[in-house]
């Protein structure tokens, strides 16, 4: 399981450390299930701001997996584009929103945003408020 929920839960080995640390559980190891998100990304992705990390992939030309730039909607209409997920089960679409009030400085994870004035830029994060505003490709 990862810190926040989505419809497709993973037990990890790290999940059930977690379980057995309470004193509650003695879990199977052997039913560990594999956390794909965040696999062998390096140093940089746990230590650096998501924004850091978007900026950094798209001055190299790349896409910023996991996380993505790609707005859902404006307020006014869908915007949204779906993509085949990393291990391609399913589908997904980038979870960046506007919101109505600016978002704290600390979660602003974008300098720009293609088609989004400069002032408007610091109402767009990601959906999910416990993923620090980081926007992410959500399964449908």
């Amino acid at each position: 399981m990862t810190g926040t929920h989505t419809q497709n839960p993973v037990y990890s080995r790290l999940t059930l450390a977690l379980l057995e640390d309470s004193g509650w559980y003695k879990p199977n190891y052997e039913n560990a299930e594999e956390l794909h998100w965040g696999r062998k990304l390096g140093c940089d992705f746990v230590r650096k701001s998501c924004g850091e990390w978007i900026s950094n992939k798209i001055e190299k030309g790349e896409l910023p997996t996991p996380f993505c730039n790609e707005i859902k909607h404006d307020g006014r209409k869908s915007l949204a584009v779906t993509r085949c997920t990393s291990q391609r089960d399913s589908l997904a679409l980038c979870n960046l929103v506007p919101y109505k009030k600016e978002l704290p400085v600390q979660f602003r994870n974008f300098a720009k945003i293609d088609g989004v004035s400069a002032d408007g830029v610091k109402h767009y994060g990601g959906s999910v408020e416990l993923a620090d505003f980081c926007p992410y490709s959500q399964v449908l």
